[in-house]
């Protein structure tokens, strides 16, 4: 549909504002005037996107039938501005929200960080130290610089897991004792398991509770495709399989009704059964392998057990109905391998996708011919309508639902998004909302009826890309969960008290996906250890300041462990939380609300036993979301540094004068070279702009790192030096002349 001539006029001049506002900063950027450039920056460039979306409310009011076309407009005024501040701009790194407008009801809930620097926990004192500046001067010009180390007092109900951190001053909030499954959520009160998995890519429930499911990678170099999945009804927890992928597994989706999951890679998918009418299977069995090369996007199940998966331009489709289902039988048994590092992957023979099935038909988009989503969600009333979020490498930063039952026509668009779209969530209870996850740092909680936010949640403070959300209705309450990679935590947000709650310990490990179960109330998270490299060694650890019984009364003593490592760029401190956990490992958590928990069922971090800090109650313990067939898999895992060594040549002691074994009572990572401090420095400054990614280096270099080992005879206690030797760490870049280099690290 044509907008109105008067609509179009209104287009016409923020486009020509926003080609003014650039030509203008160009100028003064050129001029080196960065104050002016900084003010226009916040004043006119941000006052574009605001008065567009003042544009849209004011025409959503009187329900025009050319509402889908205006948002379209407005995106591509959008789209072209986001393109120039991430780009040659160089505006933001994270753009400020301003789709939210209190006035209105669109409320922003922000979340104000006990600390006044959002930096790493051991950064601060650095650069405190490196700049001169005194501490106490500093906190008296900017306020609290570190948060306070945790105490009891902080803890919201008696129950609440050490595992939490609370807000101060919260306001009344929603739950309450007539609302027992949510006020167990919101004090915190819930028993934290975990178990090690392969490292993570999407994480999904299905929708009656009944399966979880996990592809990610796995085996050398992370290069073998992996699934884990769990069936939370039977008593054999987590399991491993490995999918027969010719590439690594990128895309998941699970139907409840013919109880299978779907795993994909760039070219095939495959489907796997865990149950059927008689009830779940023991292992998962192989049904389909479909045939999607020209369609590598997400994948969806519509009514009619219609497998879709998408693509440039629409969605190419299969009628597994029709299909002749791959036999279920005792050769066709996958699930049974339990370890993936025995998991190889030599690439797989063709031979296996010999028989793969192509697609029934291709659903182009009418509306958007050249949309390619990179994730979607069934709306849940409604299955055959997806939310897409566009491409953000083609510079487009939109969020559209598509009607597949309508040959792929766009209902309706929704703006506010500054950065790529990384996840969606919906709820079965009130199926008119749906929450995004964006790389701008923000979540966003939209009404299906509405192109602008209802709620906007400062879930990373402008400073770390939202990977994944939840949004939940324990007892009939919205709920929201967000994780990030960057902050290494969960937080949880109050949306109808507009405020968060309290905080969830990851173990320092990054978030990469979440899933609800709503039937037992527990919050899964599937999270990644940024402190191991892809042969499963440790790096940038150092002992741990482990905080002594007594700080737990409030007096600041603190022993410094060897037997327990804390990584040197976790964002929090040992003494953030209550408990003090470093995962060391890819892991999925499981966090089990409920009315009376056990609280010293907490996951094992890689201390010894004997640890001087922790209650005696705390130990790791076996529950439905780990393996029965392994051993534990909170088993104590430390960095790659021996205890002991036994030298190869005779104690240098007076008194020895023989091979003796020696502890390691001191080591030390050597510095590293000029290249690899220039690369810490570029990725860090690389780490955020909204999803797009900036040229890297064509120079092949390499570097190193040594070791360097104090020990310890522990016959005649003479000390010695010892350097390990030194071993390739990684490689970046490759020869400009070579087709399809690429980073290795």
């Amino acid at each position: 549909m044509i907008l109105p001539e008067r609509v179009q006029r209104q287009i016409s001049t923020f486009s020509r504002r926003l080609r003014q506002c650039q030509a203008e900063l160009k100028l003064l950027n050129a001029e080196e005037r960065i104050e002016e450039h900084d003010v226009l920056c916040e004043s006119e460039f941000m006052s574009i996107f605001r008065d567009t979306c003042i544009l849209v409310q004011e025409e959503h009011a009187t329900s025009p039938p050319y509402l889908t076309e205006l948002t379209s407009e407005v995106q591509k005024i959008h789209n072209r501005a986001l393109g120039y501040a991430y780009g040659i701009g160089d505006l933001y790194d994270f753009m400020p929200s301003w789709a939210h407008d209190d006035a209105a009801g669109r409320a922003l809930i922000v979340d104000r960080s006990e600390g006044a620097l959002s930096l790493p926990h051991a950064t601060i004192p650095m650069m405190l130290e490196m700049l001169n500046i005194d501490p106490e001067t500093a906190m008296q010009k900017v306020g609290k610089i570190l948060p306070d180390p945790w105490n009891l007092h902080m803890k919201r109900h008696p129950k609440s897991t050490l595992l939490s951190r609370f807000r101060p001053d919260l306001p009344p909030l929603t739950a309450t004792p007539s609302s027992p499954l949510a006020a167990s959520v919101y004090d915190a009160r819930c028993e934290v398991t975990s178990i090690d998995s392969i490292l993570p890519t999407k994480l999904r429930m299905s929708s009656g509770s009944s399966c979880l499911a996990m592809t990610g990678t796995c085996g050398h170099k992370n290069r073998t495709p992996g699934l884990n999945f769990c069936l939370p009804d039977d008593s054999l927890g987590v399991r491993f399989l490995n999918p027969e992928l010719s590439d690594v597994a990128t895309q998941l989706t699970m139907d409840e009704d013919s109880q299978m999951i779907y795993v994909g890679d760039r070219s095939h998918v495959k489907s796997f059964a865990w149950g059927d009418n008689e009830g779940p299977y023991r292992f998962l069995y192989p049904v389909y392998t479909l045939d999607s090369k020209c369609s590598d996007g997400p994948i969806a199940v519509l009514p009619g057990g219609r497998v879709v998966r998408a693509g440039a331009g629409g969605v190419a489709l299969w009628n597994t109905d029709e299909l002749e289902m791959q036999g279920c039988d005792a050769e066709t048994v996958i699930g049974d391998q339990s370890d993936p590092e025995e998991a190889s992957h030599g690439g797989t023979s063709d031979t296996l996708f010999s028989s793969s099935i192509p697609r029934s038909s291709f659903i182009r988009f009418t509306d958007i011919p050249n949309l390619t989503p990179t994730v979607w969600e069934p709306l849940p009333n409604n299955p055959s309508t997806l939310l897409c979020a566009e491409y953000f490498e083609l510079i487009k930063y939109g969020c559209v639902s598509i009607d597949l039952e309508y040959s792929g026509k766009t209902m309706a668009r929704y703006l506010g998004h500054g950065g790529a779209v990384s996840d969606f969530s919906v709820s079965a209870t009130d199926s008119q909302m749906f929450l995004t996850a964006c790389h701008d740092g923000y979540a966003r909680l939209f009404d299906i009826r509405q192109p602008l936010p209802v709620i906007t949640l400062d879930a990373c403070g402008a400073d770390a890309f939202c990977e994944a959300v939840v949004l939940a209705h324990p007892d009939g309450i919205p709920t929201v969960f967000t994780g990030t990679g960057k902050h290494e935590q969960i937080k949880v947000w109050d949306i109808r008290a507009c405020t968060p709650i309290y905080e969830l310990a990851t173990g320092n490990n990054a978030v990469k996906s979440l899933a609800w179960d709503s039937k037992r109330n527990c919050l899964y998270a599937a999270t990644e250890c940024a402190y191991m490299d892809r042969m499963g060694r440790h790096y940038d650890y150092r002992p741990g300041r482990v905080p002594s019984q007594s700080s737990q009364e409030g007096e600041a003593s603190y022993e410094e462990d060897y037997d327990r490592c804390w990584p040197f760029e976790a964002w929090h401190a040992e003494d953030y939380f209550g408990y003090t956990f470093d995962a060391g490992d890819h892991r999925i958590f499981r966090y089990a609300f409920k009315e009376d928990p056990n609280t010293s069922i907490l996951p094992a971090s890689r201390a010894s036993h004997d640890s001087p800090f922790g209650l005696i109650d705390l130990h790791p313990v076996r529950s439905p979301l780990v393996n029965a067939s392994r051993p534990l898999a909170d088993d104590y895992k430390m960095v790659n540094i021996p205890k002991t060594r036994r030298t190869s040549k005779d104690c240098k002691g007076k008194t020895c004068k023989k091979h003796t074994p020696h502890k390691v009572t001191q080591y030390k990572k050597g510095k590293d070279s000029i290249f690899a401090q220039g690369k810490r420095r570029y990725d860090r400054k690389q780490s955020g702009y909204g999803g797009q990614t900036k040229p890297v280096f064509h120079k092949k270099a390499k570097t190193t790192k040594k070791v360097v080992l104090r020990l310890e005879c522990t016959v005649c206690k003479y000390k010695m030096q010892l350097a390990l030797k030194r071993c390739k760490h990684f490689e970046l870049g490759g020869d400009k002349k070579t087709k399809g280099a690429a980073l290795q690290f």
